[in-house]
């Protein structure tokens, strides 16, 4: 998947048609494998990302990152591949919808759409209807994959974890370096500069109480008008 996930509102999810248990077992050995250790608590640290790991009946579960587009890039490839099954990313963001199947460590199918304008396709059965004007996302929740659409509201917590990362090697109370030029949209305090799935970007520096981020090319643009 290729398309950002920026704004307060986009939902970014994967599911994983294996047992939980062993999707949570997978996920810290990749992550590690990626320079990530897992941290204690719930709360991730400014350079690192939580997964909410939510049971889908025995065989399957849903992925939730937080922030949406801080889980590293190419995870639901090598999950699949790590798994030996299917894992499917579904986003959305203020403009595009998109999803993308993984079937042990190949990209199977995928579509990515802005309204009816395909953007990306690989072998998807829902082309056609998007390019004619349905709804990606509605075709999506027709096929069973509409929770990766909502929020996790707290429903289902008991059949559900927190796996919370950070950058490997950072010490304890190690000082993040800031941009006091780069402020935060949402409240105004200066960001750091941080590396998501989707590449880098400015995120608040009161993350998680603040969700403010800025692109690369907005922090330019800041610093230019100093």
């Amino acid at each position: 998947m290729t398309t950002a996930a920026d704004g307060a509102g986009d939902r970014l999810a994967l599911f994983v048609a294996a047992p939980p248990t062993r999707v949570g077992g997978r996920l810290r050995t990749l992550m590690q494998q990626r320079g990530y250790d897992m941290l204690k608590g719930t709360t991730p640290p400014a350079d690192g990302f939580a997964l909410r790991v939510s049971a889908a009946g025995r065989d399957g579960a849903w992925l939730y990152p937080d922030p949406p587009d801080a889980i590293p890039d190419g995870t639901a490839l090598l999950l699949s591949q790590a798994l030996n099954t299917r894992v499917t990313t579904v986003l959305r963001t203020e403009v595009v919808t998109a999803y993308e199947v993984c079937d042990r460590g190949r990209v199977v199918e995928k579509l990515a759409a802005r309204g009816a304008e395909l953007l990306d396709e690989v072998a998807s059965p829902h082309a056609a209807a998007v390019a004619g004007g349905g709804s990606l996302e509605a075709l999506l929740t027709e096929a069973g994959l509409g929770q990766g659409f909502v929020p996790f509201d707290g429903e289902h917590a008991g059949r559900s974890a927190v796996l919370v990362f950070g950058l490997a090697g950072k010490k304890a109370g190690e000082t993040l370096e800031i941009d006091p030029l780069v402020t935060c949209p949402e409240c105004g305090e200066a960001t750091v500069l941080r590396q998501g799935r989707f590449g880098e970007f400015y995120s608040c520096v009161r993350f998680p109480d603040c969700r403010g981020r800025r692109t690369l090319a907005e922090a330019r643009r800041l610093r230019a008008g100093a």
